[in-house]
């Protein structure tokens, strides 16, 4: 059986090191290469795609509009891998720890592209809301409160680490989880408060923008804190206190939640052919 754990690789019983700087660039720079085809092949056809899987209707202006939010959405994607590359290698100087450039990325990416998203066209009766909607509005609500939990329990036991251990790459991979979840955070307020078009088709292309960007969030979000909880679990100690059994327990039970959070998540990303806000909301 094979197990990779930090910079150790043990086959069949034989222990081999393998530094992580040697890893980088070939993980990271095949997933760099991926991002950029990925955002370079967006076209009209493209965005064509996209409205027929959600039965939108399709003409020029709302496929430029989806177009437009593809590339903002896939570009962010690959200069924020990039940034997080070069970051994952100085942290690895500097303290060992490895930085998530895998989904960490992707909520990252959706927050620039609804950062900068052009406002709508003026709306012929201007409307305003006293009402604010909560972030989770267009998000599945069960998912995103399994993220926001994996993701705070794993920077609390990160602080564990890196306070009673005096462990410099628990404290790092502290600050990214944080820096994850105030992104999640910030991507879902984008999405929930910027301006509404006036009219159709305008708002329903809109909407199911808002609604991929925020269940793509809560997926990342997913993937994110389960990998980071399962790291920070390692960086308390936590092995130590519950001694063997407890620890195949554990490492088993985290393993299933994390195979079935990944399948939460992809079924997150698939195309909704149609969506209603739930009620009460």
């Amino acid at each position: 059986m094979t197990f990779i754990h930090a910079a150790e690789v043990t086959v069949h019983g034989t222990a081999s090191a393998v530094p992580l700087l040697s890893l980088l660039p070939v993980v990271g720079g095949g997933l760099l290469l991926l991002h950029v085809v990925r955002a370079t092949r967006v076209s009209p056809a493209t965005a064509a795609a996209w409205l027929r899987q959600r039965n939108l209707p399709q003409d020029q202006r709302t496929a430029l509009a989806v177009e437009a939010y593809l590339r903002r959405l896939r570009w962010s994607r690959v200069w924020s891998t990039g940034l997080l590359i070069a970051v994952c290698a100085v942290s690895l100087f500097a303290s060992a720890g490895w930085i998530s450039f895998v989904s960490l990325p992707f909520l990252l990416s959706i927050l620039a592209a609804e950062a900068l998203a052009p406002a709508p066209r003026r709306g012929r009766v201007r409307v305003a809301s006293l009402v604010q909607r909560p972030r989770s509005f267009f998000a599945p609500r069960l998912a995103l409160t399994a993220s926001r939990l994996a993701i705070a329990v794993g920077a609390g036991l990160s602080a564990v680490g890196a306070l009673v251990r005096e462990s410099s790459a628990a404290a790092v991979h502290g600050l990214v989880l944080l820096t994850g979840l105030l992104a999640l955070e910030l991507s879902l307020h984008k999405t929930v408060s910027r301006a509404l078009p006036d009219r159709q088709p305008d708002l329903s292309v809109d909407t199911a923008m808002r609604v991929a960007s925020s269940r793509a969030a809560t997926a990342a979000g997913l993937l994110f804190g389960m990998f980071g909880l399962a790291f920070a679990l390692g960086a308390a100690g936590v092995s130590d206190l519950l001694g063997r059994s407890g620890s195949i327990v554990v490492g088993q039970t985290l393993t299933l939640t994390t195979l079935a959070a990944l399948a939460v998540a992809l079924n997150l990303v698939q195309p909704l052919a149609s969506w209603s806000p739930r009620e009460g909301e």
